[in-house]
């Protein structure tokens, strides 16, 4: 029988086991098997111009087990093998951000793409990127509206779509993002 002297202390005990739990669940990073990210990124590969795959020769099927990929040209990776960077600025890429599965890459929390040549429109799956904080699509050949789900990506520090081909006008959303510095 439990006496009633050890009982608050055995509460007081789990009460902080699982106050640390919800701390740890809450700033750790997305789980991601890296196969997971590694294919989404080799699909993007896939889809680009002859000439742009020859570009990411780094970025191939026999490196992108385990943690092989995180050394892939313009990847950065956390310590738990998942990518949390994609710096692939001033190669000229010429295609499209279309096909690339950004929900396969929930801890990204950078994205430059500098004069890339990159065209069409900004893929709204964008949006589920919760880590964001820096997004720089400069000096490109991005057309269409400006992406309006911008707006809500709450996490963002750092905003770059200069020189591109927006038709509309920077929505409002924009400006509610209190953390752009």
């Amino acid at each position: 029988m439990i006496s009633s002297y050890k009982f608050p202390h055995l509460l007081s005990m789990a009460t902080l086991l699982l106050l640390v739990a919800v701390h740890l669940h809450s700033s750790a990073a997305v789980a991601v098997v890296p196969s997971t990210e590694a294919n989404a990124l080799l699909e993007w590969k896939s889809q680009l111009p002859n000439r742009s795959r020859a570009l990411f020769s780094s970025w191939n099927d026999s490196s992108s087990t385990s943690s092989g990929f995180c050394s892939w040209k313009g990847l950065t990776c956390d310590a738990w093998q998942s990518v949390t960077g994609l710096n692939l600025s001033h190669i000229a890429i010429n295609g499209t951000l279309q096909g690339l599965n950004f929900l396969s890459l929930p801890n990204l929390t950078t994205i430059v793409f500098i004069n890339c040549s990159l065209s069409g429109g900004i893929p709204s799956t964008i949006s589920n990127l919760s880590k964001l904080t820096t997004f720089d699509l400069g000096i490109n050949s991005f057309s269409g509206g400006f992406p309006v789900f911008l707006g809500y990506i709450t996490s963002l520090q750092y905003l770059s779509l200069s020189d591109n081909y927006f038709t509309s006008t920077i929505p409002g959303s924009i400006a509610t993002l209190s953390n752009l510095t």
